[in-house]
């Protein structure tokens, strides 16, 4: 009897030597654990907390014992703000038994300061019965202050960037504003001398020209640095919309081969037969790409020739092909450790520094639109072999025919007949409205001025104007003001109006149109565009000068020159070759009794010793024809 009292006093000591150990190890388990923990009955008193939860709440863990959990933290929202009992998550735990997790909430410690905390509370039981609770809580200070920080650096980029874009869109502003006048005023005076209502020696024709072009080039370098800030700050998108992509191609031609002329390098713009002529793009994104990528060419090429090439990858697939288009010149070429700047914003490499032309931004700015439509640019090149710039995208290919675009006619006035229309123009700056008044005076508008936005409103009240023209800054009142509160009054049928504004961001149009205006017309403008947006209101017939020869479009005349005979075609090469420009006159006459246009053209590009190109289209027909 007595060795089975001392076996079963040994085996009780045993259990509780092991308990004992059991127990020591968990504290130490606990003490070691960085998070707080608490540990409640199911009236939510403390009935135990590990060493970490008393130092982050600054108590001893003697004094935390006994008091209820709610009451010790004293629980608020992350401002501060108290909240009940009812509302704290351990207080919800013991109500329903289900688990509940906290991702930011302030815990007050005993000295009254506040520490941001994430916890979570676990529901004990016996049974069904909830016997209390364990509470697991972590100081997120540090993560809170960091992700402060980048919210704030965050916000500070944000600032920086509406900054940005309205210091932007106010130096746009100011810089287009004259650049309006400057390209304005060279337009009216070039149409003046075409129409002959004034007389230009060559040397004035020559000055007017470089005007001209200077203001344009100084336009691009302005929608350059727009651009990248548009890509920068994530606003570029692509829209496509159907588009000619034939007639595309044979423009750029037209538009850049003047440019190649004068420095001396031949251009030549070929498609493959499998191009598709109707697609879905973005043509606006995909000309500039290739005016970016062509006049680079043109520009560093001093001889020998520049070539857009433009391949079909694969046949029509499910409505959708793949192109391919790449740029290649005989020009400098470019040495491998400047390739990996060529695309960084206002970075040039060597060969492209020496011109002084271009702000560096354009095959940044053409990377980016490729890489939106969904392709990316590569460069092969070498020092003395010339450079080669290629992408590929995909295409939706059309089955109907693209509406062509209406040619740019010079127009010389109104067809007899129509009313006599009243024009309110309300513009506060005088130069700009002498513009707009000099392009619509000699087609017999009456005409009317405002110099303010108030001026503007009480003129269309006073006169009832057929058609405005608005700014849409003004003083004392702005464009959009003016157009609200015209929309609001009128009684007898909408009046027309056309802002006329010298912002380039592209989403104020939507700001312009929902003020009440119908059209957006972006200084500087064509006269083409304000007389096809006032002539499309107005229901106007105009008068146009007659049209100029057809321009020779390298790929599509290739073709036709393809059409002609094998020998006529020879006989032309050989003259070109031997620079025999009366025999290429002769042979340009031949032609024209087969295709009149073409004869046409040629014989124009002969008469101004274009021999070389012409040569190139030779080459580029006998392609076409494989011979």
């Amino acid at each position: 009897m007595l060795d089975y009292a001392n076996s079963a006093e040994q085996k009780v000591q045993h259990i509780t030597e092991e308990l004992r150990s059991t127990e020591t190890r968990h504290r130490q388990i606990l003490a070691s654990v960085s998070d707080g923990i608490i540990g409640t009955n199911a009236n939510g008193e403390i009935t135990f907390s590990n060493p970490a939860a008393a130092a982050l709440l600054g108590y001893a863990e003697a004094e935390m014992l006994g008091r209820r959990m709610h009451h010790l933290v004293h629980h608020s929202y992350p401002d501060g703000t108290p909240f009940p009992e009812s509302e704290c998550a351990s207080y919800q735990t013991f109500q329903d038994g289900r688990p509940r997790t906290v991702d930011a909430e302030v815990f007050w410690r005993k000295d009254g300061a506040s520490i941001p905390v994430e916890y979570s509370t676990t529901p004990l039981k016996q049974g069904f019965a909830m016997v209390g609770a364990i509470v697991v809580f972590r100081d997120i200070t540090q993560r809170k202050a960091a992700l402060d920080a980048i919210l704030d650096a965050k916000m500070a980029a944000e600032v920086a960037n509406r900054a940005k874009s309205a210091f932007l869109a106010n130096m746009s502003h100011e810089l287009r504003t004259p650049l309006n006048a400057i390209l304005g005023f060279a337009d009216l005076m070039r149409r003046e001398a075409r129409t002959g209502r004034a007389r230009l020696t060559a040397e004035q024709a020559e000055n007017l020209a470089t005007i001209h072009r200077s203001g344009e080039h100084l336009l691009g370098l302005i929608n350059d640095v727009l651009d990248i800030s548009k890509i920068e700050s994530g606003r570029a998108t692509c829209q496509p919309t159907d588009c000619d992509l034939h007639a595309l191609l044979g423009e750029l031609g037209e538009l850049l081969r003047e440019r190649a002329t004068l420095k001396s390098p031949s251009l030549r713009v070929h498609w493959a037969a499998t191009v598709p002529r109707h697609v879905r793009a973005d043509a606006t994104k995909l000309r500039q790409v290739l005016i970016n990528l062509l006049g680079n060419a043109v520009k560093f090429t001093q001889q020998g020739s520049v070539l857009l090439a433009v391949d079909a990858l694969r046949g029509e697939q499910g409505g959708r092909c793949r192109l391919r288009f790449a740029v290649s010149d005989t020009g400098p070429g470019i040495a491998a450790e400047e390739q990996a700047k060529l695309f960084q914003p206002f970075s040039q490499a060597l060969a492209g520094v020496s011109p002084q032309e271009g702000s560096g931004l354009g095959l940044a700015i053409s990377r980016q639109h490729v890489q939106l439509m969904g392709g990316d640019i590569a460069v092969h090149s070498a020092p003395g072999q010339g450079s080669r710039f290629s992408f590929e995208l995909d295409f939706e290919v059309l089955k109907g025919a693209v509406p062509e675009a209406k040619a740019q006619r010079l127009v010389i006035g109104l067809e007899p007949g129509q009313p006599r229309y009243r024009v309110l123009i309300g513009d506060d700056i005088e130069t700009n409205r002498q513009l707009l008044i000099k392009n619509l005076k000699p087609l017999g508008f009456a005409l009317i001025e405002a110099t303010d936005g108030e001026q503007a409103l009480a003129r269309w009240r006073d006169e009832q104007p057929d058609l405005i023209l608005l700014d849409m800054r003004m003083p004392k009142m702005d464009g959009y003001e003016v157009a609200r509160r015209i929309r609001a009054e009128e009684k007898r049928g909408r009046t027309p109006i056309i802002a006329v504004t010298a912002s380039a961001f592209e989403e104020q149009r939507d700001e312009v149109l929902a003020a009440g205006c119908d059209e957006f017309l972006r200084k500087p403008f064509r006269d083409a565009d304000l007389f096809e947006l006032i002539g499309r209101h107005l229901k106007l017939a105009f008068v146009y000068a007659e049209r100029a020869a057809p321009a020779l479009h390298t790929a599509v005349d290739a073709a036709r020159l393809g059409a002609l005979p094998a020998a006529l075609r020879a006989q032309l090469r050989e003259a070109l070759l031997v620079l025999d420009g009366a025999r290429c006159g002769e042979l340009a006459e031949q032609v024209a009794a087969l295709d009149p246009e073409l004869g046409a053209a040629l014989g124009k590009q002969v008469k101004e010793m274009r021999f070389e190109e012409l040569l190139g289209l030779c080459e580029a027909a006998d392609a076409w024809t494989g011979t």
